[in-house]
């Protein structure tokens, strides 16, 4: 990104917000960063926290719907400590 630059960054995915704080910690000031994420979905997720490793690898349901759990718990984690220059700079979608 230092290279390229970009004045505009769109991201598919924001989950926990580990990249969308590297996008920002790692581009221009000046640079608009834009994430869009499904948000809360509502399903009930309470069997998805006694899922083993083994099913959470070989079922890509359970997968899903582990990581929809922990998504719930934490939310954009990785962005909650950011700076007011970057949170004017981010655009988070849902």
């Amino acid at each position: 990104m230092r290279i390229v630059r970009p004045r505009r960054i769109f991201e598919f995915g924001t989950f926990l917000g580990y990249s969308t704080s590297l996008f920002l910690a790692n581009s221009d000031p000046g640079c608009d960063v834009a994430s869009v994420d499904l948000g809360d979905i509502a399903s009930d997720l309470a069997e998805a926290a006694s899922y083993s490793d083994a099913e959470l690898r070989s079922d890509d349901r359970k997968n899903d719907d582990h990581l929809r759990l922990t998504q719930s718990r934490l939310g954009p984690l990785y962005l909650r400590d950011l700076d007011e220059t970057d949170r004017r700079r981010l655009t988070l979608l849902h």
